[in-house]
């Protein structure tokens, strides 16, 4: 509200670089309460912690929470559901879904790579082309996607495309068929 600076984070660098240096945020939360940062992924961070690199910021109080046993890289593939529920955590081979409030694990899904939630809140996309219901956690649907290791996802407002970034910063989209555009390609099948 006031465009001030409130709370800064710290971590050392190697002496080549500018000192001193900040971790950026990793992914914010929708309603900007909290952030996710990665203190271990970064090969010259100082701050070391048992429980895990992974972080939960608190913006208001400054509380660090961590996340044990969760990793984010240096891209944004940790997303935050928009109602503010969930957070999917990818790492290895599965992704971490926790529940907010209170905070904890609640799901592991068997898929990895940058998250996305869709704008509704009823779907949860992963880098490997998997799409998830976010009501079962059940895979629904999967996508053909690039070889190339997914950075960055997203969903456009009205949930129809999924945007992808790969780790070569090649852009892949995936437009879902509106049920007027089904209902003409069903009624040509048939003529």
């Amino acid at each position: 509200a006031t465009g001030q600076l409130t709370r800064t984070w710290l971590y050392a660098g190697p002496e080549s670089f500018p000192s001193p240096m900040y971790l950026a945020m990793n992914v914010a939360s929708p309603d900007s309460r909290c952030c996710i940062l990665n203190w271990n992924g970064n090969p010259w961070s100082q701050r070391k912690s048992d429980l895990g690199p992974a972080w939960l910021i608190d913006l208001g109080s400054g509380a660090e929470l961590p996340l044990p046993g969760a990793a984010v890289g240096w891209w944004n593939s940790a997303a935050f559901s928009v109602d503010g529920r969930w957070l999917a955590m990818p790492a290895g081979p599965s992704t971490t879904i926790w529940k907010l409030e209170p905070l904890r694990p609640a799901h592991t899904l068997a898929a990895s790579g940058g998250a996305a939630f869709s704008e509704d809140g009823r779907r949860l996309a992963l880098g490997d082309g998997s799409v998830w219901d976010t009501a079962t956690w059940e895979q629904v649907l999967k996508l053909t996607m690039p070889s190339a290791v997914i950075f960055d996802a997203a969903f456009s407002p009205d949930d129809r495309i999924l945007a992808a970034r790969t780790q070569f910063g090649a852009l892949h989209l995936w437009r879902a068929p509106t049920w007027e555009e089904i209902d003409a390609a069903e009624r040509t099948l048939r003529n």
